[in-house]
């Protein structure tokens, strides 16, 4: 439906003043940002949108945060702190919600040869693309 005929079809059921039909404004281009400096810049300007929660601030007060990815054993510890701030609980929420359809494609796809011993399932073709 186009906006003129939206606009009419509201018009006639008395609900176009519930709606704008202007265009929307074009947001302004984006801007990569390189180092951690450049994000705790764009984090501080209040001129700037982004759409990284606030928690996201916490995590850029300093340097140190993204300098030990070399290092396994600090690198844990700071991949957890990120994916808090940048995600909070929606990872282990897709996580288990990934789990549990993978569990179901696996139990409804699979099938024995024969009728006889282990079932088998094309994980590629029957799991991993239809989740993708």
């Amino acid at each position: 439906m186009t906006p003129t005929s939206m606009k009419k079809y509201l018009s006639d059921i008395n609900l176009a003043h519930k709606y704008s039909f202007d265009r929307p404004i074009p947001l302004s281009p984006l801007r990569p940002l390189k180092s951690a400096y450049d994000v705790r810049a764009a984090l501080a300007n209040p001129n700037l949108h982004s759409p990284i929660p606030s928690l996201a601030r916490d995590i850029f007060p300093g340097v140190t945060y993204l300098t030990s990815f070399n290092r396994p054993e600090l690198h844990r510890g700071y991949r957890n702190q990120l994916s808090q701030a940048f995600a909070g609980n929606a990872t282990a929420l897709h996580t288990r919600y990934l789990a549990k359809l993978s569990a179901e494609l696996i139990q409804s796809k699979s099938y024995s040869v024969a009728g006889l011993g282990p079932n088998f399932v094309d994980i590629v073709k029957d799991v991993i693309q239809p989740i993708g």
